[in-house]
C-alpha cells in the first residue's frame, strides 16, 4: 500500500459507507437485495485488485491499512447472506451482516486517518441510544431545575468530565480495559467510539461549559434541544432522508431537528419560565433550535454532543441579551 493507494482506498471506503447506510434497518426496502449483492461484488473486486498491487518496503502504517482492507475483503467474500434465506428472515440476515461489517469499516476509517484522510463515521439506527439521549436530556434538566445550584452544578459537571476523561486516557493505555468498556456500553455505543473519544465524554465536557455560563435557563435549553432534536433528526433522516445536504445529513432530518428542538425548548420555557413573555420565549426557542440544526448539519470532526448544546446555549444567551430578559 502507498499514499496513492490510500487515496483510492478513501473512495472505496466512501462507497462502503454508503452501502452500510443503505442496508441499515431503517432504510431497507424489499427488492434491493439483488442490487446490494452486485454492489458488494464490485467493492470486493476493487479490494482484491488493490491487495494484488504489492509494494516492497511498506511502512507499518501502510501494512496496517492493507490488513484492514483484508479484513473487509474476507467478510465480503464469505459472509453475504444466502440467496435461499426465507423472506421473513432476509432483513434480519442482512442486518446481521451489516453489524459484522460495521467495525471493519470503522477500523479502515481509523487507518486512513494515519494518512490524514477522513471518511465519515457511521451513526446507525440505535433505538437504545436514542432513548438514552432523551433520558440524559430530561435527567440533566431536572437536576438543573430542581436539585443543583449553579455552583454545585459546576462541581458535579467537572467531576463527571474528569471521570470520563480518565476513562478515555486509561482505555488507550490498556486495550483490554477498552474492550471491557465497549462491552458495557455496547448497547448505546456507535462503532467508531471504539477508537474515537466517546460521545459521553464530549457530553460531560459540554456540561462543564454550560455550567460555567452560570445561566440555568440557557443550559437547560442546550441539553433539552440536544436530547430530543438530535435523535429525532437521526431517526427521520435515516428513514426518510432523500434530499441530501452536507456530511450525510438530509433536508428531512435537519427540518425535523429544528421543529422538535423548537417544541422541546418551548416546553421548557413554558413550564419553568412562565414569567417570560410568549413572544420572547418563542424567539429564544426558535433561535436555539435553528442554530442547533445548523451546527448539527456541519458537525463532522467535532462531536455534536459538545457542539450542539454549547452553540445552542451561546445563541440563546445572546437572545436573552437582545430581548433584555
Amino acid at each position: 500500500m502507498t499514499a496513492t493507494s490510500a487515496i483510492a482506498t478513501r473512495d472505496l471506503a466512501r462507497e462502503l459507507y454508503q452501502l452500510l447506510r443503505d442496508i441499515d434497518p431503517s432504510r431497507w426496502r424489499d427488492g434491493i437485495e439483488a442490487q446490494t449483492r452486485v454492489r458488494i461484488q464490485g467493492i470486493r473486486t476493487r479490494i482484491d485488485q488493490m491487495l494484488a498491487d504489492t509494494t516492497p518496503g511498506e511502512t507499518d502504517t501502510e501494512r496496517t491499512l492493507r490488513t484492514r482492507l483484508e479484513e473487509v475483503a474476507a467478510l465480503l467474500r464469505s459472509g453475504m447472506p444466502e440467496h435461499e434465506a426465507p423472506v421473513g428472515r432476509v432483513r434480519a440476515a442482512w442486518n446481521q451482516y451489516r453489524l459484522e461489517l460495521l467495525p471493519r469499516y470503522e477500523n479502515l476509517a481509523a487507518s486512513l486517518q494515519k494518512f490524514d484522510i477522513h471518511v465519515p463515521s457511521l451513526r446507525p439506527t440505535n433505538y437504545s441510544r436514542s432513548l438514552f439521549h432523551v433520558c440524559c436530556g430530561l435527567g440533566v434538566l431536572c437536576l438543573v431545575q430542581f436539585v443543583f445550584t449553579p455552583t454545585s452544578m459546576l462541581i458535579t459537571a467537572l467531576s463527571a468530565a474528569g471521570f470520563a476523561w480518565t476513562l478515555e486516557i486509561t482505555r488507550r493505555i490498556f486495550p483490554g480495559w477498552n474492550d471491557i468498556l465497549l462491552k458495557i456500553l455496547g448497547p448505546i455505543a456507535h462503532p467508531h467510539e471504539s477508537w474515537r473519544v466517546n460521545s459521553a465524554t464530549w457530553y460531560t465536557t459540554a456540561l462543564c461549559i454550560l455550567a460555567m455560563l452560570g445561566n440555568p435557563m440557557v443550559g437547560s435549553l442546550g441539553v433539552i434541544i440536544l436530547g430530543f432534536a438530535d435523535p429525532a433528526a437521526g431517526l427521520i433522516g435515516r428513514r426518510w432522508g432523500i434530499h441530501r445536504l452536507v456530511n450525510g445529513r438530509s433536508v428531512e432530518g435537519t427540518v425535523t431537528f429544528a421543529v422538535v428542538g423548537f417544541v422541546a425548548a418551548m416546553a421548557v420555557m413554558t413550564i419553568f419560565y412562565p414569567a417570560i413573555a410568549l413572544s420572547h420565549a418563542a424567539a429564544i426557542s426558535g433561535v436555539g433550535a435553528v442554530v442547533g440544526a445548523i451546527v448539527e448539519l456541519y458537525s463532522r470532526r467535532i462531536d455534536d454532543n459538545i457542539s450542539i448544546p454549547v452553540s445552542v446555549a451561546l445563541a440563546t444567551l445572546a437572545m436573552v441579551s437582545v430581548t433584555g430578559i
